[in-house]
């Protein structure tokens, strides 16, 4: 004779897998809402749409100094390079501009490296001695930021930069997003115009006039 089995009530669960794995294909097709909460069995797990992108914007120097933007442009096609350079005082007022074309360097790095180094040299020429220079080239920011001497292809030009930098009353070195150096980016862009080099003092070029505006909005 059998033994009487009894039944046994088996109450439904959700597993941690299955939970998960139901989030990610959510999230994959976009079906979950601004805002959900999953049981998973464990904890609850809050989910929520991520935050909006931070786009970079230009900043304005400290009321003791200017800020520097420079930036490269590589026009391969004609063989040149161009180099834009701006600067501007604690209100965002242009102080000088520059748009340079120059033959074209090896690398997008050294043409970074060579429009940081004119961003200084145009400091001195035009008799700006307490300045922060910014760029969109993390890596020549940090060569410029760092000690010693550089070990790149690009380095007799940073490590000339940093000299050109220590003869001014104040030099520093700041890297900021695309975003934030548009003005100097145009200006680059711009050369491919130039024969040389087009200096602008205490103003800028009409057709840049709304890229100018656009930092403060």
């Amino acid at each position: 004779m059998r033994g009487r089995v009894e039944e046994t009530k088996i109450e439904p669960k959700t597993s941690y897998s299955n939970t998960m794995l139901f989030y990610q294909l959510s999230q994959k097709f976009k079906i979950l809402g601004p805002y959900v909460k999953v049981n998973s069995g464990l904890e609850s797990v809050k989910i929520g749409n991520p935050g909006p992108r931070l786009v970079a914007r230009w900043s304005p120097p400290p009321e003791s100094c200017y800020k520097i933007n420079f930036d490269a442009a590589l026009f391969d096609h004609l063989g040149s390079a161009g180099i834009g350079v701006v600067v501007r005082d604690h209100r965002g007022e242009v102080m000088a501009a520059l748009s340079q074309k120059i033959a074209l360097p090896q690398s997008v790095a050294l043409a970074e490296a060579r429009a940081a180094h004119r961003a200084i040299t145009f400091a001195q020429e035009m008799s700006f001695f307490h300045i922060q220079v910014e760029g969109d080239c993390l890596g020549v920011i940090r060569a410029l930021q760092s000690q010693g001497q550089c070990k790149t292809l690009y380095g007799h030009v940073i490590d000339d930069a940093r000299r050109l930098g220590y003869a001014l009353h104040s030099c520093q070195f700041f890297h900021v997003g695309r975003g934030g150096n548009k003005l100097a980016h145009e200006l680059a862009r711009r050369a491919v115009l130039s024969a040389d080099t087009d200096v602008w003092v205490e103003d800028l070029p009409d057709d840049l006039d709304a890229v100018f505006r656009s930092d403060f909005y």
